[in-house]
């Protein structure tokens, strides 16, 4: 974001930009998220046990929209050339690192960047969670890959949590004597507005207690 007529005492928008692209280029995506806890070289141990990823990615931290990165790849003459970057290749075993690709399209109704593996020639899909543009800054990207995982181990706790506490046998379970849940009544419909109502069920307010 610098503007294009230079601002006396700043570098020129084509310095900064130069300077954003080596800066950019001289960053290793898997370094980044290893400082942030997250390997993807080593596979994980029971993958199918995971939720997927792409649920939990905030899209707040892209700065542009699918269809700006992909109007990149048009020159003023209306040729396309493959927008640049680098995309999560899951290995057989499970692992993944990040290798060049070149995206050639977007589907937005699958929400999947196409193109292929630079220097394979291998067709592959991306979501936007597994795939960094050069043109992006790698330590915010990191920072997205970080959370999404993050809120992941969250969700995945609080539906195991749940899971137990639904599942847990109410069999056998102490139950209020008649004296504590006289007790429980008075002091719950003690308010004015409650001694006015007809009386209210409790039957099922006490299974729950």
């Amino acid at each position: 974001m610098e503007p294009f007529n230079p601002i006396p005492g700043k570098p020129p928008r084509r310095v900064v930009i130069d300077r954003q692209r080596k800066l950019f280029a001289s960053l290793d995506i898997e370094e980044l998220l290893l400082e942030l806890g997250i390997d993807y070289r080593n596979a994980p141990s029971n993958p199918s046990d995971w939720l997927p990823l792409e649920p939990f990615d905030d899209t707040e931290y892209d700065c542009r929209l699918p269809e700006e990165w992909i109007s990149f790849g048009y020159d003023a003459q209306g040729n396309f050339a493959p927008i640049p970057g680098k995309g999560l290749f899951k290995n057989k075993d499970g692992s993944g690192e990040w290798k060049p690709v070149l995206i050639h399209s977007y589907d937005s109704e699958r929400e999947v960047y196409t193109g292929y593996w630079d220097g394979l020639e291998q067709y592959t899909e991306l979501t936007r969670i597994n795939l960094l543009f050069n043109s992006e800054d790698p330590r915010i990207f990191a920072q997205r890959v970080a959370q999404a995982h993050s809120e992941r181990i969250y969700a995945d706790s609080q539906i195991r949590y749940n899971f137990f506490i639904d599942l847990m046998p109410q069999q056998g379970l102490p139950e209020l004597d008649t004296e504590q849940q006289n007790r429980i009544v008075h002091m719950a419909l003690s308010c004015k507005y409650l001694k006015e109502r007809a009386p209210v069920e409790t039957t099922s307010i006490f299974f729950e207690v």
